[in-house]
């Protein structure tokens, strides 16, 4: 059973580490050497070639790891070289929304969006939608999904809203759902983009778990 923890409701969250991805733009600066200086694109692969170095993975790092390792690079050729790595434009956050919406599908996460806000850009379907079953899938790690149902109706301000986090899934759902096994099972495989790189170990954990009401 997976309860929706405090720290989804506070604007801070998600507090997560901020990581390199292929697509962000790095600056890497040398202190006492600026004709090293560079500015580079990550590529698909997750690497960045600087001066005299090529093809350094720089993609699941944070700026102050990778920072260490173009020192540990550099320190062959220099002598204790002062290097400052900054990320000049970070790639855009994403959350997929699907089911009872007009205009599902990926969309830019502004940071601290709510789930009311992002299900207004979709153009909920009032007729069909379950806004008291609003399913949130959250990635902790490449095996780990956690699924949470949320109530979206927020009447009379008795539910708070949730603030996602890049890569959350929101689904809205028809019918209201009673397991975690059933919304596996029946939606979660279709709603799951397929540039997510879902690992399927999900499916041992919540084949028969109860959802909160």
């Amino acid at each position: 059973m997976q309860q929706v923890p405090d720290s989804f409701f506070e604007p801070t969250y998600p507090a997560m580490p901020v990581v390199i991805e292929p697509g962000d733009i790095l600056t890497v600066r040398f202190h006492y050497h600026p004709e090293l200086d560079v500015i580079q694109t990550v590529r698909p692969d997750g690497k960045v070639s600087l001066t005299m170095f090529q093809g350094i993975t720089a993609a699941g790092l944070s700026p102050e790891e990778f920072q260490t390792e173009v020192v540990r690079l550099y320190s062959q050729e220099y002598v204790r070289p002062v290097v400052a790595v900054g990320i000049e434009k970070k790639t855009t956050a994403q959350v997929y929304v699907s089911g009872q919406v007009n205009a599902g599908g990926v969309k830019p996460l502004p940071s601290n969006s709510t789930v009311g806000q992002i299900l207004a850009q979709s153009g909920v379907k009032e007729r069909d939608a379950d806004l008291g079953s609003v399913m949130i899938v959250r990635k902790f790690s490449d095996k780990d999904f956690k699924v949470y149902r949320v109530d979206a109706r927020f009447e009379n301000g008795a539910e708070r809203d949730i603030y996602l986090a890049p890569n959350d899934i929101v689904y809205v759902p028809r019918n209201a759902i009673t397991l975690i096994g059933d919304f596996v099972q029946k939606y979660l495989r279709d709603v799951i983009p397929p540039q997510m790189n879902v690992i399927w170990g999900i499916n041992t954990d919540l084949t028969s778990t109860p959802l909160l009401k």
